[in-house]
């Protein structure tokens, strides 16, 4: 009977757990400090500004300072220390913290989009997937492809900045980034409402957290401790079974992801490429820009003291060699910017 009773302990003990969790997902967003249309507080990094934009009840404010995020006096400092205190900060990262890369998928894989965007990420991404924070957003699908948008930027870079928050005694905020219409969170903190709720949201609060948390325990949990009695019995036959069943469910994961990476296995790699590029261009030259397209073509743009010595070296390369000119774009005299595209 003692070890019975351990089990229901135990088996009430895993139910509130769980209840807990949904309790605090029932709550309102307001009251768990997340960020909503009508409350946020969110800054918004560029090279040379950054902006502080306010909104508490629906009624907005925003303050352009004209000073970089790193470089903003401790009068900035301390009126974002004022809106902190209120709600949990967002930072938006400027464009040139993060890196945007387009990505098409086969509609098969929309139930693995992230596990098969973590298998092919040492090829999509010119660093090390240890290095980078990343997620992705879904722009558009058919009956055939998804299309998304891989966004990725620097672990040491948000580093660095949650080091700037700590320098000036403030949590670290949600890193950000805003593209089009939508906000994608590469990294989130522990997320706790920073300012006292007034008396009466406290009081609904604390009741209807209360008429909640009643409802599984005059019902649900009662019910949970009368088939504790047949935890023993459940428990052996797992046992038994747990090992077969924990292969089969390997082997049909690992099958899943394979099926839906399996189209992106012969794109080239964008790394290669990059490196191609950085290995073979002339030391007078460089790289401005460079992108990986959908259809496995890759785009870049030279800055090129000769172009006819930099476009000898550049067909030198294997991964570069099939490249043509498709725009000649403004530069300084006498150098050449060019656009070039190599095809799959």
């Amino acid at each position: 009977m003692k070890g019975k009773g351990i089990k229901a302990a135990e088996a009430i003990h895993d139910f509130w757990t769980w209840w807990s969790d949904e309790l605090r997902e029932m709550l309102p967003r307001d009251f768990r400090g997340e960020a909503t249309e009508r409350n946020r507080f969110d800054l918004f990094m560029a090279k040379d500004e950054t902006t502080i934009e306010t909104v508490n009840d629906g009624a907005g404010q925003k303050m352009r300072e004209a000073y970089a995020l790193d470089a903003l006096p401790v009068e900035s400092w301390e009126q974002i220390t004022e809106f902190a205190e209120i709600r949990n900060a967002r930072l938006f990262l400027g464009e040139s913290d993060f890196l945007a890369l387009p990505v098409k998928l086969p509609r098969a894989s929309s139930a693995q989009l992230r596990s098969a965007l973590e298998l092919q990420l040492p090829s999509l991404v010119p660093l090390d997937p240890d290095l980078i924070d990343w997620d992705y957003v879904e722009l558009s699908r058919n009956d055939t492809h998804i299309e998304l948008s891989l966004i990725m930027a620097k672990s040491s870079r948000l580093d660095a900045l949650e080091t700037l928050f700590a320098q000036h005694d403030l949590m670290p905020p949600a890193f950000c980034v805003q593209l089009d219409d939508k906000t994608i969170t590469l990294r989130k903190p522990l997320e706790i409402a920073r300012k006292p709720l007034e008396e009466r949201k406290m009081q609904f609060a604390m009741a209807m957290a209360v008429m909640l948390a009643m409802i599984p325990v005059l019902t649900i949990g009662g019910a949970k401790m009368m088939k504790s009695i047949e935890i023993d019995r459940a428990e052996r036959l797992e046992e038994e079974l747990a090992p077969r069943l924990a292969a089969e469910k390997t082997i049909a994961r690992e099958e899943m992801i394979r099926r839906a990476a399996s189209p992106l296995l012969n794109m080239p790699s964008a790394s290669n490429r990059l490196e191609g590029l950085a290995q073979n261009l002339p030391e007078s030259d460089w790289t401005v820009s460079a992108a990986q397209q959908p259809d496995g073509s890759f785009e870049f743009v030279a800055d090129m003291l000769n172009q006819e010595e930099a476009e000898l070296a550049l067909k030198q390369t294997p991964v570069l060699s099939r490249f043509e000119m498709t725009e000649e774009l403004e530069s300084e005299s006498p150098r050449t910017r060019i656009r070039y595209r190599t095809s799959r």
